[in-house]
């Protein structure tokens, strides 16, 4: 009987671990710098020194223009899970809701956006996706997180103001 329930066990285990290694992951996180006189978005800002540039609202630093807000862009990558039964180069479904998140130095909330319906991707199961932070160029340090299913990735950007 203990030889049997044992068996059992193990089927379970092997029932369950694949579906955590099959769901849609979270891939990159970008963070750009929307400028205020053209428009563009900067290159991805999430690799500057942990220190950052001071004073983007006006150009300072590397900031090519004024800029006081950011734009985040997460990419989220379909599982097998996911594209189980869908033929090759046809777009994807994940049933998981994202969160994205930006926190403050102290662990406050700034910014959180949710997507709890499906998200649809691209012929290549990759679809990336947005959130704002209005007037954050002076925010200091902004530790952005994304979670779907079981995976969960940060990104740390400093942005400082001041003398």
């Amino acid at each position: 009987m203990k030889r049997r329930l044992r068996s059992v066990a193990a089927a379970g285990a092997l029932l369950i671990a694949p579906a955590a290694a099959d769901a849609a992951e979270i891939g990159r996180i970008r963070v750009h710098l929307v400028y205020e006189e053209t428009g563009r978005l900067s290159d991805d800002v999430s690799g500057w020194p942990e220190m950052g540039p001071w004073n983007t609202y006006s150009g300072g630093g590397p900031a090519e223009e004024n800029a006081n807000d950011l734009l985040v862009l997460v990419e989220v990558i379909a599982g097998p899970e996911d594209r189980a039964g869908v033929p090759e180069g046809v777009d994807v479904v994940i049933d998981q809701p994202l969160e994205i998140r930006a926190t403050d130095g102290e662990g406050r909330l700034i910014s959180r956006r949710r997507f709890a319906d499906s998200l649809l991707t691209g012929d290549d199961g990759r679809v990336w996706k947005a959130l704002w932070l209005p007037q954050s160029t002076c925010a200091g340090r902004i530790r952005i997180t994304a979670s779907i299913a079981r995976s969960t990735r940060e990104a740390v950007v400093t942005l400082n103001c001041g003398e």
